[in-house]
């Protein structure tokens, strides 16, 4: 019988769960890659006026300051212990 320890899904609990969750994956030796099709294979939105525009800026700033003031901070949580590469 085989047991799998893998986690793999998006890391909740942060305004900026993208940023975690691909942050923890480069931890977890997963590398990533730019894909940029030829067609546009997603579709987005983006904000249409500047107030909406600033509460998305802002959102992605407390999300960095929380990443940074978390447990997974990148500075200890990555680089101090050895998980991730300076560079």
């Amino acid at each position: 019988m085989l047991s799998c320890s893998l986690q793999i899904g998006w890391i909740y609990g942060s305004v900026t769960e993208d940023i975690l969750t691909g942050f923890k994956m480069h931890c977890r030796g997963w590398r990533t890659i730019y894909c940029m099709p030829v067609r546009p294979a997603f579709k987005g939105s983006a904000p249409i006026n500047l107030s909406d525009r600033l509460h998305q800026v802002l959102r992605w700033a407390l999300g960095s300051v929380e990443l940074f003031l978390s447990r997974n901070c990148p500075l200890w949580y990555g680089w101090g212990a050895g998980r991730f590469k300076l560079l």
